[in-house]
């Protein structure tokens, strides 16, 4: 169940994140797994293997895509379907004969088209390949990276896996490996032969990539890049490392009777703040004083009661001057609507929520309005619509898509704005952790707005069991779990089916 609704409540934050493709929501990746050779000439022979299934309507066409424009080639194609070889075509088909695959480069990727027929039916495609220039060679260290999935997938994949031999055996500490993704995958080393890695239920939208440094001397050949470079990549993993290992904690801390002891902790210095807000204000105004950093705030509170979930995660990043995690904004906006009574959300099956639209009132924040008025016209009349038909409409009428989304992000904009001297709200009261103590920087500096988040329902933050019995992460390349991050800037690039 808890896994169910990690699914839906992931949906929606993805719906405002997808990019417009033709791909089908009912054609779903159960699992990957790859086979990666590194040879002594710095190519790499890698073999995936997909597991697809089709549903609720014939497709003839499964697609991957490889990013080309990057310091290898590719080449050596072989594609095979349930274990039959398929034929290179030299071009590709608009009739996507059976048996048969195209590799087509646009622009800076390449694509890989199989044509099948397939209806209500789960379909393994295996495409192998050869990566010529695959490992760099720096003056100090070989390196190897490459995306196994990619942030546009057709949908989560189940279960992905890798396994990465060596060209020669080496002693273990002699080399590193590091994965990055979602926090309950791990990498494991195979003594000095090679790697192992495992994923479970990787979102559409996340990468997932390996990232391996080895001793120069296993490789004749490979991309010459000149300059040392070990030190900065051990420099960055412990980095990356170090913030999915606090994130980790972070996530079990919530979970904990001291964690729930500050959440009432929490709701008593919001009804201290509301109480004291006004007064402290004013003087803090007369004073004007200069305003600080958000990483080291001098005095801390919880945000007013009535400020919309889309403008808490503003706030975080007012003082970098960005404008926030888009997507939480939207799915914090969606839950908004719920929590005040314009949409009524119920479950329609296992993996789908339905959402009715019981009015709109007047008092709504234009950002509240503008997000209505895009289910109003998903839903065409009807009233509801459901998480994945909305997921669909996205994808299937990209301009359509791409104009709500800006609008909505204008008016979460104006609406901040609006806020005006309230955005000095960060001011109030340090009422937690003192700034730059050990439980300021470690926990509350990463997560000050969690309580507000539970308040305004911003729940792609809710607390999962899979992230709770995660490996931490080792920045020091000798496995473990993944670390933060992901994107290599080589490897795959998405994948489609129509």
């Amino acid at each position: 169940m808890r896994k169910s609704m990690r699914r839906i409540w992931l949906v929606a934050l993805a719906l405002f994140l997808l990019l417009p493709a033709a791909a089908s929501a009912n054609a779903s990746q159960d699992s990957a797994a790859f086979v990666i050779f590194l040879e002594e000439d710095g190519s790499a022979r890698i073999e995936e293997t997909w597991r697809v299934r089709f549903e609720d309507q014939e497709y003839s066409r499964y697609w991957r895509s490889y990013r080309r424009d990057a310091w290898y080639s590719l080449g050596d194609w072989e594609v095979s379907l349930d274990g039959e070889a398929l034929t290179l075509l030299e071009a590709p088909s608009e009739e996507r004969p059976e048996g048969c695959f195209a590799v087509v480069e646009d622009g800076s990727d390449v694509r890989v088209e199989i044509y099948h027929r397939s209806e209500n039916v789960a379909r393994e495609s295996r495409v192998a390949y050869t990566v010529e220039n695959a490992v760099i060679l720096h003056d100090d260290v070989a390196e190897f990276r490459w995306d196994l999935t990619s942030a546009s997938e057709i949908s989560y994949t189940g279960v992905v896996s890798a396994r990465l031999f060596l060209p020669s055996v080496v002693t273990e500490e002699e080399w590193f490996a590091w994965a990055h993704g979602p926090l309950n995958g791990t990498i494991e080393k195979n003594g000095g032969a090679g790697a192992v890695l495992r994923a479970e239920d990787v979102p559409d939208y996340t990468v997932v990539d390996m990232r391996l440094a080895m001793p120069r001397a296993l490789f004749t050949g490979g991309y010459v890049e000149e300059g040392a470079a070990l030190e900065g990549i051990l420099e960055e993993e412990a980095e990356l490392a170090r913030q999915a290992n606090q994130e980790r904690g972070l996530l079990r801390f919530q979970d904990s009777p001291q964690g729930f002891a500050l959440l009432l902790l929490g709701v008593l210095g919001a009804v201290a703040s509301l109480v004291g807000w006004p007064l402290y204000r004013k003087k803090r105004l007369e004073e004007k004083l200069a305003r600080h950093k958000a990483a080291a705030p001098i005095f801390q509170a919880e945000p007013p009661s009535d400020l919309a979930g889309a403008l808490v995660n503003r706030l975080i990043h007012f003082y970098d001057g960005g404008k926030g995690d888009r997507g939480r904004q939207f799915t914090a906006t969606l839950m908004t609507l719920s929590l005040k009574g314009f949409v009524a959300m119920r479950a329609a099956g296992d993996d789908d929520i339905a959402l009715a639209l019981k009015g709109m009132s007047g008092q709504a924040l234009p950002h509240e309005k503008a997000l209505y008025r895009m289910l109003e016209e998903a839903a065409d009349g009807a009233g509801e619509i459901s998480l994945n038909a909305l997921r669909k409409r996205i994808a299937e009428e990209p301009q359509w898509s791409v104009e709500r989304r800006e609008t909505f992000e204008q008016a979460v904009d104006a609406d901040f704005d609006a806020l005006g001297e309230e955005q000095e709200l960060f001011h109030a009261f340090e009422i937690w952790f003192p700034a730059g103590s050990a439980g300021y920087d470690e926990w509350f500096a990463p997560n000050m707005l969690w309580f507000s988040a539970r308040w305004y329902g911003d729940l792609n933050r809710v607390q999962e069991d899979a992230y709770n019995a995660s490996v931490a992460a080792d920045g020091a390349g000798g496995g473990g779990g993944f670390s933060a991050g992901g994107g290599s800037g080589a490897g795959s690039t998405g994948s489609g089916a129509d």
